[in-house]
This record gives C-alpha cells, sequence and structure tokens, in this order.
C-alpha cells in the first residue's frame, strides 16, 4: 500500500478489481473506495488506464475468444472462491456426459436395425 492511500484496501486488492472496474460491475460502495484509492495511488491509477486500454482494444479484434484452458482456469479460481455453485458442470462436460449415455442406446438401436435390415 502506497502512502496516502485508504488503510482498508490495499494495492493487491485493488488491482484484484481493476478489470472489473473497467467494465462497470462493482457495487457503488467498492467503486467509491476503488476510485478514492486510485485518486491517491499513482502505480494502481496507472495500472487501471493501462488495464482500461487493453480491454478497449481487445473488445475490437473481431472473432477474440479465451482458450478454453483460460474459461476452466477462470471457472476453478471462481468456484474456490465461492462466486460459483461448484455443482455446476463446465458446458463441455455436458456434452461427454450425454455421449456417454447416449452411446449405448445408439448401439442397441444401430444393432437392432441391422439385425432387422438382414431378415
Amino acid at each position: 500500500m502506497n502512502a496516502g492511500t485508504s488503510p482498508g484496501l490495499t494495492c493487491d486488492a485493488v488491482r484484484e478489481q481493476l478489470a472489473a472496474l473497467a467494465h462497470d460491475e462493482v457495487p457503488p460502495p467498492l467503486r467509491a473506495d476503488l476510485d478514492g484509492h486510485l485518486e491517491r495511488c499513482s502505480p494502481c491509477e496507472t495500472e487501471y488506464r493501462l488495464t482500461r486500454e487493453i480491454l478497449r482494444v481487445a473488445s475490437g479484434v473481431p472473432g477474440a475468444q479465451p482458450r478454453p484452458e483460460t474459461w476452466l482456469a477462470v471457472k476453478m479460481q471462481t468456484t474456490a472462491q465461492g462466486a460459483v455453485s461448484p455443482w455446476r458442470a463446465p458446458p463441455q462436460a455436458w456434452v461427454w456426459i450425454v455421449s456417454l449415455f447416449l452411446l449405448p442406446v445408439a448401439l442397441v438401436a444401430a444393432r437392432i436395425a441391422w439385425t432387422l435390415l438382414r431378415r
């Protein structure tokens, strides 16, 4: 924490919120604390300006999507922090679960059809 900043809000805590702040996704009381910290802390304010610029540039890139591993890492971290219900599986898991249950049914149906067509 730099001299002159709020004693309740460390630079590390502010840095964790910069992307959410840039997307205007923080509640008003926290936003006021973050804005106050950024007014008094030059390194955090500089990092916030860079974060906003990176997000602005990235939003203009067509088709830019994070890799699936990135989403999984984010999901695991937010689940560990209690932000997401841990029982909710990522969308990719549903494909495998459905496939595992439907595969035997499809094989039995194919076998029956093949047997009936041979008669």
